[in-house]
């Protein structure tokens, strides 16, 4: 499950991130021999208490090995390619471990993955304000680091050429990272607080663009009546 924190002028819950469809693999195409979708990277947080998939491609007929906090999972690349396993549900972890994933000789290793909540921030250009490489963070109460906050900003993707799949960068919460990704004040905040009221790790996705309506985000029968 995934929380939502929405801002245009309202907060409301209930967000579900969709993952895209996956590229058909195929024998002529230059990817590795085990690939691991690219919603995965290192330092993320996973979400808490609910099972998870893991996915990606590798060549038909291929084993893939899934190894995380003690759990192990195998699965075989289908005809095209794809491969997928369930993690069983954790309980919240602040202790960074490794996602690894072997397969016809290759291995991948993400570092550093925590357990927690995961949120969504949508919304328009209230919410899309983010910090800038000028900004006083000192004066705004900002360390260099807030501990267990992963941020991620959906505005700055990239797109492997190989499998054609989205590539996500999840990275902690230093000022740096803050104002290298332009990342939403709102957002940063809101996960800053909610991480140190309930000591849960929290990764937050920024999905706001400037200029969007309130119909956009959520369905009209969601918001028609409530008072502005």
């Amino acid at each position: 499950m995934f929380r939502t924190l929405f801002c245009l002028s309202v907060m409301c819950g209930g967000g579900l991130l969709q993952a895209r469809e996956p590229a058909a693999a195929s024998l002529e195409r230059p990817f590795e021999i085990v690939n691991l979708d690219g919603v995965f990277k290192a330092g993320m947080v996973l979400e808490r208490d609910t099972p998870l998939p893991i996915w990606g491609l590798t060549q038909p007929g291929i084993q893939v090995t899934v190894t995380f906090a003690d759990q192990t999972f195998t699965a075989d690349g289908d005809a095209k390619g794809s491969w997928a396993v369930e993690l069983l549900p954790m309980p919240m972890s602040a202790r960074g471990r490794d996602l690894v994933v072997t397969g016809g000789g290759h291995t991948i290793t993400l570092q550093g993955l925590l357990v927690g909540d995961v949120w969504i921030a949508s919304g328009g250009s209230t919410l899309a304000k983010g910090f800038r490489a000028t900004d006083d963070f000192a004066a705004m109460g900002i360390d260099e680091e807030t501990p267990l906050v992963r941020i991620c900003n959906g505005r700055r993707l990239a797109r492997e050429p190989s499998t054609g799949w989205i590539e996500l960068t999840w990275a902690r919460a230093t000022r740096h990272q803050l104002s290298e990704q332009a990342f939403s004040r709102i957002a940063y905040f809101y996960a800053r607080e909610l991480q140190q009221r309930t000591g849960v790790p929290i990764g937050i996705y920024q999905a706001a663009a400037e200029d969007s309506s309130l119909s956009q985000w959520i369905r009209r029968s969601d918001f028609v009546g409530v008072p502005a």
